[in-house]
């Protein structure tokens, strides 16, 4: 690794774990704001999600959207990205095995 590559890595590690992230009201409502700054606690025993994804579902910014009904397809995502994101292949990821939701509440 180069040095400047070193440098600027460092320097992504101490901006992380140092500053906090500031999330303007024009673009971040109160529930997205504590959604947010909860998932991306530097604690990661206080984060949400630290005691399961249960404990991210209940938030408050999920209230309004249905997720039994949206995780078998019976609702439309309130939002689908684009499919050029810039993340790692299915195939670089690996499979994993769909199993049918249980006990929907719906």
């Amino acid at each position: 690794m180069s040095h400047g590559k070193k440098k600027k890595r460092e320097a992504v590690a101490y901006a992380t774990s140092e500053f906090d992230p500031i999330y303007k009201s024009e673009y971040f409502d109160k529930e997205s704001n504590d959604i947010c700054s909860k998932l991306l606690d530097k604690d990661a025993k206080k984060r949400l999600g630290a005691l399961g994804c249960q404990q991210i579902k209940t938030h408050g910014w999920f209230s309004k959207i249905k997720l039994p009904m949206l995780s078998i397809g019976l609702l439309e995502p309130p939002y689908k990205p684009p499919r050029d994101v810039n993340a790692h292949s299915q195939v670089l990821i690996g499979e994993y095995e769909e199993h049918p939701p249980t006990n929907l509440d719906l």
